[in-house]
């Protein structure tokens, strides 16, 4: 597995957000490990972890984003959503599961 761009947030000494982007196939990225710290939620740190993710997958050459999340996720889902992510039919590993929803963006 090759990954193209980690991020974490620190905040003084404590860490409260990250992601990760790796290549899912040619020109396609895939979103992974998106998680923000319980006491720092509601922040705008997915927000801004999940730009720069965006703006490595540019960088990286990539067209569009990928990325998976569970049904449960209300605000992952709202968020992903909001930003232009378009549901997709799932991929991959959990391509059969009903507990995780797909998306993907295209980037321009």
């Amino acid at each position: 597995m090759r990954w193209s761009a980690t991020l974490v947030v620190v905040e003084g000494d404590e860490t409260v957000a990250g992601g990760a982007l790796r290549r899912w196939a040619d020109g396609i990225g895939e979103i992974k490990r998106m998680w923000t710290a319980p006491g720092h939620r509601r922040r705008g740190h997915a927000r801004r972890v999940l730009a720069a993710l965006e703006d490595a997958a540019r960088g990286c050459g990539y067209r569009s984003v990928r990325l998976e999340t569970g049904v449960r996720q209300r605000e992952a889902i709202a968020l992903y959503l909001d930003v232009g992510y378009d549901p997709i039919d799932n991929y991959g590993r959990y391509a059969e599961s009903e507990l995780c929803v797909s998306f993907e963006k295209r980037l321009a």
